[in-house]
């Protein structure tokens, strides 16, 4: 079943492939026909996305790419206030400990195992922190790459390496004309 399901795709890209460079299947370019090419694609992707689904491989959803990075800028600050906050209690912990240490009537273990786990959790939001700052590094780089240096076709000179155009050469060349090439 997986291989007839699998020449089927075959088949289900092959009848989409020409579609997506604009031209009908036995035909050159066409542009006469953009309400039938646009109804033929839709008929097969959804024919591949149920097919794929079928095999258990559904077709990704499209990521909003804006909406992705808000939600790590909210992850982030929503850690980095609660660390803060937790911060501030710790201090007042310490200060708690340090201001009562010889009254008898203070527990001071019971503070003292209040700062050790707060600490804990400090430490921890600390690596979800990182954590975030991490995935919106990834994301930043994917974009970059994807959007960025995906789109551009051009060459870059090594780091430390002279420039070898002419331009900006005038005088040190010996050139001492006016620039209207004459």
């Amino acid at each position: 079943m997986k291989i007839y399901n699998l020449i089927l795709l075959n088949f289900y890209f092959l009848q989409l492939f020409p579609l997506l460079f604009g031209m009908n299947p036995g035909e050159g370019p066409s542009g006469s026909q953009e309400p039938a090419k646009h109804r033929a694609f839709n008929h097969l992707k959804a024919q591949i996305s149920s097919l794929l689904e079928s095999v258990d491989m559904s077709p990704l959803q499209r990521i909003n790419l804006e909406q992705q990075y808000g939600d790590y800028i909210k992850q982030y600050e929503l850690y980095s206030t609660e660390y803060d906050n937790l911060g501030l209690y710790l201090n007042e912990c310490r200060n708690g400990l340090k201001q009562n240490q010889n009254n008898p009537d203070y527990d001071t273990d019971k503070i003292q195992e209040e700062i050790e786990e707060t600490e804990r959790m400090l430490r921890a939001l600390k690596h979800h922190q990182n954590t975030v700052l991490g995935n919106m590094q990834g994301f930043y780089n994917y974009v970059h790459i994807t959007f960025v240096e995906g789109t551009t076709d051009q060459s870059h000179h090594g780091q430390g390496q002279p420039d070898q155009s002419h331009r900006g050469q005038g005088r040190r060349a010996g050139y001492r004309g006016s620039g209207s090439g004459i």
